[in-house]
């Protein structure tokens, strides 16, 4: 039995690049602050240059209590400088003995006849959920409870609930209620901004706009973001001198370069609702001299065009909207100016018109006619360029031969084209996706043989090859890698050649020229990407050769390397299991112990007193300008924005281990799961750990967490699927974030695309679903479940099959389970890049729940 000895600090890396949460119109950097030895606390970790993603792009959801748009640019938070000695702990309470409380969240246990407490926790757990009704129910009980406290905060919340429920009639009456009620509560602010939100869904403008008034303290830090949503409203009942004044005086309250642009946007938007042309290009223009991204300055550029239009500048807008197209041909915004320019009867070039609609909007038949056109004048320059996207787009729209003529016509007539070589290789791959494989490879070679320094000859070997992997010519493939391999030993193909030499050897059944293969990659290449996978794939062959102790200190040696999939897989076939055992699970909050001794771990590995408190969040945290922010943006149930500014404060705090400990807390009693993982990863990232066992376990749970486990255990028994499959799903596809929203509109915590939830929504019999639907959780996790289940039936079981059906589509799925019975084999021959990594995260993070939570024998 070999222990796991894997570096968990390796395990945090890369868990969450592929679902696209958002994009942010500029970047801001992020100044860091200094870190000196103080008194009480002892050696702090000096802070090491960081900056973390800024999360900002969330649609509008039931979930954040908004029932106002969210802007295209979420804004961000405002980094101050700052410079501190220490993270210290807050005056403790005057005892005779410092005392550590652990914060752990305990989670409510209703019964038949709740108490208000109870239904508290409850009427929150089901909001948290999504259950809106359900929730309003019993915050509704709590209105007539014999204690003050609890009558005050049933009302509020059960406006916040109806409001969710999109009962905003309902809400802006409990919210007049309340604030009539409790004019000077610590609620009251924030009733006062969700009766502007209910009375904005109404459409009485004029009352909304008095009650966002009525939500603005006096030295406001949120003012702007009041202000921007004050402006939001009356740009959309087109009151546009109330909006005008609102975005002005949001803009003077923030110093947020991103959320600036955001409002001089919509500043402008409310300039041209006026008739006022001039202010509005005034604002364009000091949007440009900061915008970097290339892609919103074209939509800025695009936008004064269209302002020229409006004032009948029509030469202006014709020239801005060239400008759009020449600058910035391959964006979207321009494939809007040329529609523009186009429906404005202005005259444009059909090689400029024909490259925008290709680039800019997918616009595959109109490129192909505009390129033709171009063609029928016989220009001087651009024809190759010209046959080239051509032969794309009509591949495109598919039509293969035309693909392949305009490809020919590269090759045959412009032998010094920059797209000569690529054009050999277009066709050969037009030809495999016509079914002419022997065509294909013979092209392939073709080339590589006849133009041997090419750059893409390496390519071209490697893709004739692959064909005949892929088409089970596996004796061939594998001699035609290895060729590859041992004639081209600098090119960049080298290295994965060998590799795929050897799954191809296995695939023919010749074992030993499998290993051999895979020898060799080790030998000539120990340092590639693919140097654990030849590893493990010769200690998997071994054993039919009769090398069972080579192969046992193989997956030894694998097993003891840094977290990864194939140290699991090692570590799997070590104790005898195919792949990772479902285990049973506790699922029971951890001990107070755990934190106890998560804590003075830190402490030793930090060098800090162990006298004082970790737990509680630190005085410098709560005061931190970002923080703050954040903590009175999700007071008011702006949770996007909060999002933001809590990420700031993150990043700010990047390299001291302890905020990073007492930000992984607050982040998980306010429910930003994402954040609460990312600044646990953080930690145990800078940490001494070097294997799982060297990290308390408390860390751990924060690291895989088991948020949503009510809606999770429930549906996994309904559905007879592992809990523990359902939660390291949910971990790789959303990070735990109801709002998580991907660049294919997979939404949120388990990553649904509108149309299979339709398509599910319809199998099931679910009435009145919509796409908004899947924000909320209740409903996202059983329709993944229901999904989960099926596509488990379909592949007979395999877990990993099914996840890969889940990601990639059963259709798919069903080709790659063809090709092997072996779980190993079947990931490697999984053609695309994203299935087969998705497989091998979420197989990482089954392991570790399994781990960490699996009922030990």
């Amino acid at each position: 039995m070999v222990a796991r000895a894997v570096s968990f600090v390796k395990s945090c890396r890369a868990d969450f690049g592929e679902n696209g949460i958002g994009i942010i119109a500029g970047r801001i950097k992020i100044p860091h602050p200094n870190f000196h030895a103080g008194p009480l606390y002892g050696i702090i970790c000096g802070m090491k240059k960081f900056l973390a993603p800024i999360f900002l792009l969330l649609l509008p959801i039931l979930l954040a209590c908004q029932s106002t748009e969210t802007p295209a640019t979420a804004p961000t938070a405002t980094p101050t400088d700052v410079t501190v000695a220490q993270v210290s702990s807050p005056p403790p309470a005057p005892t005779a003995t410092p005392t550590r409380h652990p914060t752990a969240a305990p989670s409510p246990t209703p019964t038949s006849t709740p108490l208000p407490a109870e239904r508290f926790s409850l009427g929150r757990q089901f909001f948290r959920n999504g259950q809106f009704i359900a929730a309003q129910t019993q915050f509704d009980a709590l209105t007539t409870a014999a204690s003050a406290d609890d009558r005050r905060l049933g009302l509020y919340w059960r406006g916040r609930a109806e409001l969710s429920a999109g009962d905003a009639a309902s809400a802006a009456g409990t919210f007049r209620q309340f604030t009539a009620n409790y004019p000077a509560d610590d609620l009251t602010r924030a009733a006062q901004f969700n009766l502007a939100l209910a009375l904005e869904t109404a459409g009485t403008i004029t009352e909304t706009l008095a009650a966002y008034n009525a939500a603005i303290l006096p030295d406001d830090p949120i003012a702007a973001y009041i202000f921007e949503r004050k402006g939001n409203a009356a740009l959309a009942a087109e009151a546009f001198p109330a909006a005008a004044d609102a975005f002005i005086f949001a803009l003077n309250h923030t110093a947020d370069t991103g959320f600036q642009v955001s409002l001089r946007e919509k500043l402008a938007l409310a300039h041209l609702g006026q008739n006022n042309v001039d202010a509005a290009l005034a604002q364009y223009n000091a949007i440009l001299d900061v915008a970097q991204i290339p892609a919103y300055r074209a939509k800025i550029m695009r936008l004064i065009g269209e302002a020229y239009l409006k004032n009948d500048d029509p030469d202006a807008a014709r020239k801005q909207f060239l400008a759009t197209m020449e600058t910035y041909p391959k964006t979207y915004d321009a494939y809007l100016a040329l529609v523009a320019t186009v429906n404005a009867g202005f005259a444009v070039d059909d090689f400029l018109r024909g490259y925008v609609d290709y680039y800019g909007g997918n616009a595959y038949q109109p490129a192909i006619e505009a390129f033709q056109r171009f063609l029928e004048t016989s220009p001087a320059e651009n024809v190759d360029t010209a046959h080239w996207l051509m032969g794309w787009s009509w591949r495109a729209v598919g039509d293969y031969d035309a693909a392949s003529a305009e490809f020919d016509a590269v090759i045959t007539d412009f032998p010094d084209s920059e797209f000569w070589a690529e054009a050999n290789l277009q066709k050969a791959r037009t030809l495999g996706w016509q079914g002419k494989l022997d065509d294909a490879i013979a092209l392939y070679r073709s080339f590589a043989g006849n133009n041997s320094a090419s750059p893409q000859a390496d390519e071209a070997l490697w893709k004739a090859a692959l064909i005949e992997f892929q088409d089970d010519r596996f004796a061939a493939a594998a001699d035609n890698f290895r060729a590859l391999a041992e004639t081209r030993p600098a090119g960049r193909f080298a290295d994965d050649a060998w590799f795929r030499a050897g799954l191809a050897a296995f695939q023919a059944d010749d074992l030993t020229a499998a290993e051999k293969n895979w020898s060799s990659l080790l030998t000539h290449y120990p340092a590639s990407e693919f140097a654990r996978a030849a590893s493990f794939w010769q200690a998997k062959v071994l054993p039919a050769l009769g090398e069972t102790t080579q192969a046992e200190t193989l997956l030894a040696q694998l097993a003891h390397q840094p977290l990864n999939y194939y140290g699991l897989r090692a570590t799997d076939l070590l104790n005898g299991h195919g792949v990772s055992p479902t285990v049973p699970l506790d699922l029971s909050p951890p001990a107070p112990s755990e934190q106890v001794e998560a804590e003075i771990w830190l402490e030793n590995w930090v060098g800090l007193s162990q006298t004082v408190s970790l737990s509680a969040l630190d005085i410098q945290l709560k005061n931190d300008p970002a923080f703050a922010r954040g903590e009175a943006l999700l007071a008011l149930g702006l949770r996007t924005e909060a999002a933001a500014a809590f990420e700031a404060a993150k990043s700010r705090w990047a390299g001291n281990p302890v905020a990073l400990y007492q930000l992984s807390l607050a982040f998980r009693d306010r429910g930003l799961n994402r954040l609460s993982i990312l600044a646990a990863q953080d930690l145990v990232r800078q940490s001494p750990a070097t294997t799982p066992a060297d990290v308390p376990k408390f860390i751990r749970r924060l690291v895989y967490p088991l948020y949503f486990q009510d809606l999770v255990t429930a549906q996994a028994a309904i559905q007879q699927i592992d809990p523990a499959l359902v939660f390291a799903l949910m971990r790789q596809e959303s990070l735990f974030e109801p709002a998580a929203n991907s660049g294919a509109d997979a939404r949120g915590l388990m990553q649904i695309i509108p149309s299979t939830g339709a398509d599910i929504a319809e199998r099931t019999g679910l009435a009145g679903y919509t796409a908004e639907s899947l924000w909320l959780p209740y409903l996202n996790v059983q329709m993944g479940t229901w999904y989960i289940r099926q596509m488990l039936d379909f592949v007979g079981g395999n877990q990993f099959a099914a996840l890969a059906a889940y990601n990639a589509g059963p259709g798919r799925v069903d080709r790659w389970l063809s090709a092997s019975d072996d779980f190993d084999m079947f990931v490697a021959l999984i053609p695309l890049d994203e299935p087969r990594t998705y497989i091998r995260r979420i197989y990482l993070n089954l392991s570790e729940y399994r781990d960490i939570y699996g009922v030990k024998e």
